[in-house]
């Protein structure tokens, strides 16, 4: 057979961790390959090395014989390598086409993108996958099985010759698996190569060919599978035997510690009743979606519910919030370690100390001493393997992760542990200790509840079985009643759709039509701007009532003229400050720039029309010089944009002010006209506006930016590891700030018929109110233009109103405030 690829002496360190020494790692054409070890092997990072999101230290790779020097997403997805990632990187807000085809989407001829294509082969490929939801729905409506499947389908989008499958099965039931099963051996069929990693041996049994094993960043041996066992393969993984840990029949007390009555959340538990004993271990079943975590939640009262009770050692909870469970003595390892258990960039010692600080407390200040006698000693009961105290838990293998998410509520003395899928993602060593805890902490009289989707581990551990079905307790079973048949027979008892369909809104099943109308379109673009979960849109319709109520000038031509232009400065500026947003970042420059531009173009034109071309090319081409230095700053020097904009405003304004501090200049009649002229019935400013407002939406709804711009804002790895190129895409977002900027000090030049060195200082934050105001998100990766243009015409109809009915204008910004904070306010909630 032929050799695909050959990772010769691979080596890649981290702080404090070397996570790869001098692997070598080859495979075959059209062969299953499983790569296995335990949690810090080196499995995932010789993987992102394959697929170019690490760069090695050492060490070469060929693919199909030809040698890679640059490592990067693009490379290795043109070079035919396919990923799924074990963390799904998927992002939520965008929709299923869009995320399959995330930089690398489809356009027309006109170079715009084809959305009807994307849409035809992503549905193509889901129904390979039996997918039944639509692939316009957002991603954060499906579950965790559903978001796999996409994940799945976004590596098979590529058409790989190499498919590189990282703990593919974590998220699916056993009907899903097989069906997964049943593409790899139609893609093994085709001559594609799978990489296939996984903890669960079986697995491996069932489809590979060949099997590799790595241990502490070595490789140990590759075997074809009709040479491996089990029992070989664990050996090679941990370095010894796993011995199955014998316990004496533990005592369950009769005392309950914990109670749960009539337990109900709108839409997702219904009437949950339960109770737990003194030194047992309820295990809580059920299929993936049926309210399995979200109970485990509710009991730790991370999220609200409607109604019921629940009883800690006989009393209720009083003010259900999880300091007070806490203080009960309640525990939870969550389900999603990394982002509810732990604080990735904190070290070991910081995220085990966090929950029992209080113990360690002398009037107000930490014994530290104390505190790292007690981490030492957690590290050591709990074998975690872990360079120092000081080293952030980010670099930690998923199963030291887990234990230290265990250590730190053991330090909490809690009498109740509730664990969430405890050994998800953890290799066969690190899953017995895990096991061997939970014994033990059942035999010392502490009361275990765990939720698993692993059959095996709930009848193994388990006490008492209770199983959960679309949000209901389906049945209870006892240690000898309970089998895979019993369990399953009732997990699916109460299950009213397909599981692919029971998140999902009633529309997500319907086939995908050929062509979709202009209209359509649009609407499926716009819905990314929010503008159904905030109030923008009724504000502007209250305030543009009061106007015409209120006065008899409102609706004439000339106040309607004036709005317009008055909206020509908040709405060039607010257009930037939106695409920076969306992108993650913010502008505070803005303001400086419309200063700088605005004295230095009258300064230097001095009333010369001869000079208007001239002098409006350098002022424009200062904001987009601007707009650079801020992303460079930024990007390269890594100072956050909040520090860099306000930098570069400070340094602006007082190069203006050192320019002149008195208007200055005369403007040209040729400029003046874009102020005052009028084309036709609106004014010239206007189409400008227009102008403007239409390349937005086009690059923001048409070109492949716009989806990058969202992607960079959601989630920066997930955009990179799409093959994104992240920096361009944010040196684009500061450029055209600027540029807009640069474009409104002209503007208000040209109104003002000279320049002023006070036109700009509180633009910036006017310019955040309109985009906040219209529901993007800070942070990015939300929001849209169209809100931004509701934003900019409810500030500026609220201050021509309350101009019309005589308010002052210290009201006026009052009552601008308070509609921003009610707006987010509301928008956020809904959220």
């Amino acid at each position: 057979m032929i050799e695909v690829l050959s990772a010769l002496n691979i080596t890649k360190k981290f702080p404090g961790v070397l996570a790869l020494d001098h692997v070598n790692f080859k495979c075959l054409q059209g062969e299953i390959h499983a790569l296995i070890g335990e949690n810090g092997a080196g499995k995932s990072t010789l993987m992102k090395i394959l697929a170019g999101a690490y760069t090695p230290d050492e060490g070469e790779l060929f693919i199909k014989g030809k040698k890679v020097d640059t490592f990067n997403p693009k490379i290795s997805q043109e070079a035919g390598i396919g990923i799924i990632y074990q963390e799904l990187s998927l992002l939520p807000y965008l929709n299923v086409t869009e995320n399959i085809f995330l930089g690398r989407e489809i356009l027309n001829s006109h170079k715009l993108i084809d959305f009807g294509e994307m849409e035809k082969q992503a549905n193509k490929i889901l129904s390979q996958l039996n997918c039944n939801f639509h692939p316009r729905i957002p991603v954060y409506q499906l579950n965790p099985a559903q978001r796999q499947l996409v994940e799945i389908a976004k590596a098979l989008s590529f058409n790989p010759d190499i498919l590189i499958m990282d703990e593919p099965t974590s998220s699916l039931v056993d009907n899903e698996i097989q069906q997964l099963f049943s593409i790899i051996h139609s893609l093994k069929d085709r001559g594609v190569t799978i990489i296939y990693i996984s903890h669960r041996l079986e697995e491996v049994f069932e489809i590979a060919d060949r099997v590799t094993v790595l241990k502490d960043g070595k490789k140990v041996k590759t075997l074809s599978i009709e040479q491996a066992n089990e029992k070989q393969l664990i050996h090679l993984m941990v370095g010894r035997d796993l011995k199955e840990n014998n316990f004496h029949e533990k005592h369950i007390s009769e005392d309950i510690v914990l109670q749960v009555n009539h337990l109900s959340q709108k839409g997702v538990l219904e009437d949950i009743n339960l109770k737990l004993h003194k030194g047992e271990i309820l295990g809580i079943a059920g299929l993936i979606g049926s309210g399995r975590t979200e109970l485990a939640r509710a009991i730790f009262a991370a999220d609200k519910y409607d109604s019921g009770s629940i009883l800690i050692n006989g009393k209720p909870l009083k003010n259900k919030s999880p300091r007070e469970v806490i203080d009960q003595g309640i525990a939870l390892i969550p389900e999603d370690r990394k982002n509810d258990g732990l604080i990735l960039i904190h070290t070991v010692q910081e995220n085990i100390a966090l929950p029992s600080l209080k113990k360690r407390e002398a009037f107000g200040f930490i014994k530290m001493n104390v505190e790292k006698s007690i981490v030492q000693h957690s590290i050591e009961e709990l074998s975690i393997s872990t360079p120092s105290i000081k080293q952030e838990v980010n670099y930690l293998s998923g199963g030291n992760q887990q234990k230290i998410v265990l250590a730190k509520w053991l330090d909490t003395g809690a009498d109740v542990f509730i664990f969430d899928e405890p050994t998800r993602g953890i290799d066969v060593a690190s899953k017995a200790e895990i096991h061997r805890h939970i014994k033990e902490l059942a035999q010392k009289g502490k009361s275990i509840i765990m939720i698993s989707s692993e059959l095996p581990e709930i009848l193994s551990l388990s006490d008492r079985i209770l199983v959960i079905s679309g949000g209901t307790v389906a049945g209870e079973l006892s240690k000898a009643e309970a089998n895979e048949e019993s369990v399953l027979e009732l997990a699916y008892s109460k299950v009213k759709h397909t599981l692919q369909g029971d998140t999902t809104s009633k529309n997500t099943s319907q086939p995908l039509a050929s062509h979709d109308t202009v209209y359509q379109k649009f609407v499926t673009e716009i819905h990314k701007t929010n503008i159904g979960n905030n109030l923008v849109f009724i504000f502007l319709i209250a305030l543009t009532l009061l106007g015409a109520f209120g006065s008899d000038r409102f609706l004439t031509s000339h106040n309607l003229t004036n709005i317009l232009r008055q909206s020509v400065t908040p709405m060039l500026l607010g257009i930037g400050q939106t695409l920076v947003i969306l992108s993650g970042g913010i502008d505070f420059s803005v303001s400086s720039i419309v200063t700088i531009t605005n004295v230095l173009a009258a300064g230097l034109m001095m009333g010369n029309n001869r000079l208007l071309f001239p002098i409006t090319v350098l002022s424009l081409g200062l904001g987009l010089a601007i707009g650079a230095i801020n992303a460079f700053i930024i990007l390269k020097l890594k100072v956050p944009p909040i520090i860099t904009t306000l930098g570069t405003m400070i340094i602006l304004q007082g190069a203006a002010l050192i320019y002149t501090r008195v208007p200055i200049g005369v403007i040209p009649s040729g400029l003046s006209y874009l102020a005052f002229g009028n084309i036709g019935p609106l004014p010239a400013s206007t189409y400008l506006e227009l102008f403007i407002l239409t390349l937005g939406f086009l690059l923001l709804y048409r070109k492949p930016y716009g989806r990058h711009l969202y992607a960079t804002g959601g989630d920066e790895n997930i955009a990179k590891l799409s093959g994104i190129s992240i920096n361009r895409v944010k040196v684009i977002a500061y450029t055209i700030s600027g540029f807009l900027a640069a474009l409104t000090g002209l503007y208000l030049a040209s109104r003002m018929g000279s320049g002023d060195p006070s036109v700009g200082p509180g633009l910036e934050f006017d310019s955040l109110a309109t985009v906040l105001l219209g529901g993007t998100v800070l942070g990015g990766g939300r929001g849209g233009l169209l809100g931004t243009v509701a934003g900019v015409l409810v500030l500026v109809v609220l201050s021509n109103v309350f101009n019309q009915v005589g308010i002052n204008v210290y009201f006026q910004q009052i009552t601008k405030g308070l509609i921003i904070i009610i707006a987010v306010t509301l928008f956020h909630k809904r959220d």
